[in-house]
């Protein structure tokens, strides 16, 4: 992981009221792809730096330009590859599209912020990385996980190993709707499980086991299970869902003998349960499992998106590697890809 730095920030309103953190080194920045989670990179993004620039050819973006103040919104790549002043790229935009811009902003000499998944196969992934150090630019991907709190913590307990040898993680993703851009749920939701476990375990998977179902959507599965092998023996386990009624973000650290669970949609994120045992009786039959705890673990309350935009924008003042580099990245592409491998075989396993 990159060196910690600190960043001097002075908060600021602008005379709507609109919080912004100005850096000490501002950069400006564009922005390609102002969809639902662009808008959310954007309003993050401006609160640290100058983003006057939208590229994204659909007419309802344009919008954009009455909520966000000296904002621009054209469908022109070209206006904001030319432009020498901006010099970084946010890119938000479908993930078939991410290999040629992110490649067109690294030979135009922009630093790059590209949104997860970085492409859709490991080869294109190699060759971005390749060109980002072939033209000395900084290329990282958002994996938002990497800045929550929460999963910071859970990966400290894990690494003290006081609570006993991380036997399995397991995780659920449910909710119910579409997936964007015909991404698939495991492309979509998956790429979150996949550098989340890479992330607290430290490790990538050797072997992937994953089958699913089409429920609601008949050209992709969208109800995904999957079994990652780790080399320490540590297995993950995740089900992927957009055809469930609840929406569930769970994450279950089981050890020899304690449990933490990590849950995104809970107040307090982080639980942890100890002495994990069989209650000894006379028979197996009597047996009756034995939880102590249910108590939660103290983390803190930083914004996760914004805090992978803070930290992009020191690695590119710096010129360090950032969490979440494109060579860390493209470690969870070969995941991804070799889950859907089994995938297309029925739940054969497959190589990482």
């Amino acid at each position: 992981m990159a060196k910690q730095w600190n960043t001097k920030v002075t908060p600021e309103h602008t005379s709507q009221g609109e919080l912004i953190t100005t850096t000490v080194e501002t950069v400006q920045a564009g922005l390609i792809g102002g969809g639902r989670w662009g808008q959310v990179l954007l309003r993050n993004f401006r609160r640290l730096t100058s983003v006057p620039l939208v590229v994204d050819p659909r007419a309802s973006t344009l919008k954009l330009q009455q909520e966000f103040p000296n904002l621009s919104v054209t469908p022109a790549l070209d206006r904001f590859l030319d432009d020498a002043a901006l010099s970084v790229a946010v890119i938000a935009s479908p993930a078939e599209t991410h290999y040629d811009l992110t490649r067109r902003c690294i030979e135009a000499g922009k630093d790059v912020f590209v949104e997860k998944p970085f492409t859709l196969s490991s080869v294109e992934a190699l060759e971005l990385v390749a060109q980002a150090h072939l033209h000395n630019r900084i290329l990282m991907v958002g994996h938002k996980y990497l800045f929550h709190p929460a999963i910071h913590r859970l990966k400290t307990e894990l690494d003290r190993g006081t609570r006993g040898t991380c036997q399995a993680l397991v995780a659920y993703r449910l909710g119910w709707g579409a997936t964007p851009d015909g991404a698939g749920v495991l492309w979509h939701l998956g790429s979150h499980e996949v550098s989340i476990f890479q992330y607290v375990l430290g490790q990538i998977a050797h072997t992937a086991v994953a089958m699913g179902v089409s429920i609601l959507n008949r050209k992709e599965c969208d109800l995904v299970t999957a079994t990652l092998t780790y080399p320490s023996g540590v297995m993950g386990i995740f089900q992927l869902s957009m055809s469930h009624p609840e929406k569930v973000r769970r994450i279950i650290a089981i050890g020899e003998s304690t449990a933490i669970q990590f849950d995104d949609l809970a107040d307090e994120k982080l639980t942890k349960w100890g002495n994990l045992r069989l209650d000894p009786a006379r028979n197996f039959d009597e047996r009756t499992g034995v939880l102590e705890g249910g108590q939660t673990i103290a983390c803190g309350h930083e914004e996760p998106v914004f805090e992978e935009c803070n930290h992009f924008l020191a690695c590119v003042r710096n010129r360090i590697e950032p969490t979440g580099s494109g060579e860390w990245a493209v470690a969870v592409i070969r995941t991804l890809e070799a889950l859907s491998e089994s995938l297309r075989l029925g739940g054969q396993p497959v190589p990482v």
